[in-house]
């Protein structure tokens, strides 16, 4: 009786079920022949056919055909075909922005920055930086010192006066800009080669007296060597000129400044416990006194460098 069903449901398929694709080619009527996969399409399933990607699974994290950023395996990362980090495209993991990585690694930043390779570069770029201005302005490269005494004799037999620590370079050094004026090579400060009243590179002539007032406006209102900045010196601008030096005055290096009087000449520095005095540089003698301001004393003007 089976055999006779199953010819006859052979010869349906064989006339009408192949043509209507209704009929899968193994049906399933008796047991142990029914397919492990359901025939889903026409010839029905062979094996492999789900591993090679035929069928896809309905687990997503199993199938053969899907491919994900997020699902790389270690082999493609270490051939290359795939960095190690996400790349940095819209949708992928983005980096810190600069604040965070400065703030993440402010310690580190701070010790190279203030490490000494660091601050001795940044010293010499300064240094350099310094003298090529200057020498851009046409300026000279002056050591802004405190001027020294001038004094070479040695006085004490033991030893440790003055002129017992001469420095290894002149002591007094000036630069005659035979124009009438004269630069001190330690302050900066340009002096007038002669006094008010005298002229030419010998300072010729009777030098000018003036009293306090009239000294201050006299420098104020001179125009001189194509400058026209020129002003009294103060206390210690003035008796930087002094060089101790000599049996007798005037206490001054007289190569630079010839002729100089061996007298008084003005500061524009007021004697703070009497108003009324000024401060005075007596070339004679090398030394800094007061007298009132109606006292007419000499002048030598100066002007804050080249």
């Amino acid at each position: 009786m089976a055999d006779k069903l199953k010819s006859l449901l052979t010869s349906l398929y064989e006339t009408k079920g192949r043509n209507l694709g209704k009929i899968p080619l193994y049906p399933p009527l008796v047991k142990g022949e029914i397919p492990s996969v359901p025939p889903f399409k026409k010839g029905g399933i062979r094996k492999g056919d789900l591993i090679k990607g035929k069928i896809k699974s309905p687990c997503p994290h199993r199938r053969s055909d899907v491919k994900s950023e997020q699902v790389t395996s270690e082999g493609e990362k270490k051939r290359g075909k795939i960095p190690s980090n996400p790349p940095l495209i819209k949708g992928g993991r983005k980096w810190g922005d600069l604040k965070e990585v400065i703030m993440r690694n402010h310690k580190k930043i701070v010790k190279k920055v203030f490490s000494p390779p660091a601050i001795i570069l940044i010293v010499l770029l300064a240094v350099c930086y310094g003298t090529s201005n200057l020498g851009a302005q046409g300026v000279h490269s002056f050591r802004k010192a405190l001027p020294d005494t001038g004094q070479t004799t040695v006085y004490n037999s033991g030893g440790g006066d003055d002129a017992s620590y001469i420095k290894p370079n002149p002591q007094m050094a000036y630069i005659d800009n035979g124009d009438g004026t004269v630069t001190d090579k330690y302050t900066g400060l340009m002096w007038m080669k002669c006094s008010i009243g005298q002229t030419g590179s010998s300072c010729s002539g009777s030098a000018s007296t003036f009293n306090w007032s009239s000294a201050i406006s006299t420098c104020e209102a001179l125009n001189f060597a194509g400058y026209s900045d020129w002003r009294l010196p103060n206390m210690k601008e003035l008796f930087s000129l002094i060089k101790y030096q000599g049996s007798s005055g005037p206490y001054i290096d007289t190569t630079y400044f010839p002729n100089t009087v061996s007298n008084y000449y003005w500061t524009s520095t007021t004697y703070a416990p009497n108003t009324t005095n000024a401060l005075f540089v007596f070339f004679n003698f090398g030394f800094v006194y007061t007298y009132n301001k109606t006292n007419t004393y000499y002048v030598r003007c100066v002007r804050a460098g080249p």
